[in-house]
């Protein structure tokens, strides 16, 4: 990994809409943002993960000096967006997720380890306490909660990495769990495949509503080289609730047309969920 760069990281406001950054009605709305933040490790070598390459003497040279530039990076990104709840991927531990919170300003993490062989979690940082939180399903699960009736769910599903067809059946198996939870859910996430591949059309015929819609030169959340990933997206299921949904485009992120893999791969997903009126007069 080269020289990371301490520059501030804003969110250029030709690329994000300027809905997704006005603060919601706190009664009927909730801004949700999920980012892989690609590789968030300290620098301690835990010999139960392979996480050799991110130590001060491994591969990366991974210091002290430059976790603290990834985290001044990425929580820059997270103020700016400002969500009331955030979901990040590729975290190793909750360490690290709390010193990624106090940048951020965020008081509230959670992370529940899976066993992952890389070492990788996803996290939670929230303004405010959540109750009841949750990993459970296959793979790296779903870390899940509620808020208002409504259950939020951030995942990591299974790359392709080893191949597409070795690994679909992981990422099916994802789907599937997701559909079987309760009837009043938003899933974010990070689903290692294109919106038309199986796993993701599994969710669509459950009744699942795809909140980031056009086509994929539009709504790309990674690329690499000459090729556009929109593997990063957010589904909506359930009554009196609606949402939009957007691929932000944080604008230290990119080199050039490409995004910045010092600082992350991927590009943040921020949802805005409306609430009924009746839904924000019982969670009162």
């Amino acid at each position: 990994m080269r020289s990371l760069s301490a520059r501030p990281l804003l969110i250029c406001a030709l690329f994000l809409n300027i809905a997704l950054l006005a603060t919601p009605e706190q009664d009927h709305s909730l801004r949700i943002m999920f980012w892989n933040v690609h590789n968030l490790f300290d620098t301690a070598n835990d010999p139960r993960t392979r996480d050799d390459d991110f130590t001060p003497s491994g591969k990366e040279k991974w210091t002290d000096e430059k976790l603290r530039i990834k985290i001044k990076a990425l929580a820059s990104v997270i103020r700016e967006v400002n969500p009331d709840v955030g979901g990040f991927a590729e975290v190793e531990n909750i360490e690290v997720l709390r010193m990624l919170g106090t940048e951020a300003g965020y008081p509230y993490a959670y992370l529940i380890e899976r066993g992952d062989q890389r070492g990788i979690d996803t996290g939670v940082l929230s303004k405010t306490s959540l109750q009841e939180l949750q990993n459970k399903g296959p793979g790296r699960g779903l870390i899940h909660f509620k808020i208002k009736g409504v259950t939020i769910a951030f995942a990591h599903w299974k790359s392709k990495r080893g191949g597409k067809n070795q690994t679909e059946e992981k990422r099916l198996q994802a789907a599937r769990y997701a559909v079987t939870m309760t009837d009043r859910l938003l899933l974010t996430g990070d689903f290692n495949e294109g919106p038309h591949e199986k796993a993701r059309e599994v969710l669509e015929e459950a009744g699942f509503r795809n909140l980031v819609t056009g086509p994929c030169s539009s709504f790309f959340s990674g690329k690499k080289g000459t090729s556009k990933s929109c593997i990063d997206g957010a589904y909506l299921r359930g009554e009196c609730i609606s949402g939009r949904a957007e691929i932000v485009h944080p604008h230290s992120l990119a080199q050039g047309s490409k995004p910045n893999p010092e600082i992350s791969d991927h590009l943040p997903v921020v949802t805005i969920l409306n609430f009924c009126e009746k839904e924000s007069e019982s969670a009162r």
